[in-house]
């Protein structure tokens, strides 16, 4: 999950900057977005073909919405409780978006490749269909390894508002372009 690799670096900075809480027990922050995360994805194993999109689409206006809780808008409390419930929003957004996803594209080569039930048997199909989700988790680590680089440099330059506030905008615009199409 590359938001959560960017986010890593920016909110430890946050925490021990606007609460005085150090690495130690941020890390247990996100034990709790990863365990949500967990949670959701043990409960979306069995999703319908036709939900799919919604999930996702559901799963990305939740994962903007709970990084609002983190703190960078005013209006919104500002408190532990709140972090905890956005990191737990952001842990479970996560599962709805990365399990429909790699569902759907299974769903999508298979019907782009005309492959039917019994190419489970064809060895070359499943080589084919491994290559692409190793192609797929490829893109996943390699926003887990640009996240954490990215964000620390970005912060040394911005505040954790500004960035978080441009995190956001990149969300609801996903979001919105979802919704139109």
């Amino acid at each position: 999950m590359a938001s959560f690799s960017f986010i890593y670096p920016v909110f430890s900075n946050h925490l021990l900057n606007k609460y005085g809480i150090g690495v130690e027990i941020s890390s247990i922050f996100f034990v709790i977005a990863m365990f949500s995360y967990f949670i959701m994805i043990k409960f979306l194993n069995k999703v319908s073909r036709a939900s799919m999109k919604l999930l996702i689409t559901v799963g990305l206006c939740v994962n903007a919405f709970s990084v609002l809780l983190l703190g960078p808008v005013s209006f919104l409390p500002q408190s532990i409780f709140v972090i905890i419930i956005g990191l737990t929003l952001l842990g479970a957004s996560g599962g709805c978006i990365t399990v429909p996803g790699l569902i759907d594209l299974i769903y999508t080569l298979k019907n782009e490749l005309n492959l039917d039930e019994n190419a489970a048997n064809d060895i070359s199909s499943c080589n084919f269909l491994f290559k692409i989700l190793a192609l797929f988790n490829l893109a996943l680590n390699i926003g887990e390894a640009i996240g954490p680089i990215a964000g620390g440099a970005i912060t040394y330059y911005y505040s954790f508002r500004c960035i978080m506030l441009f995190y956001e905008l990149i969300k609801f615009s996903i979001c919105s372009h979802i919704f139109v199409s």
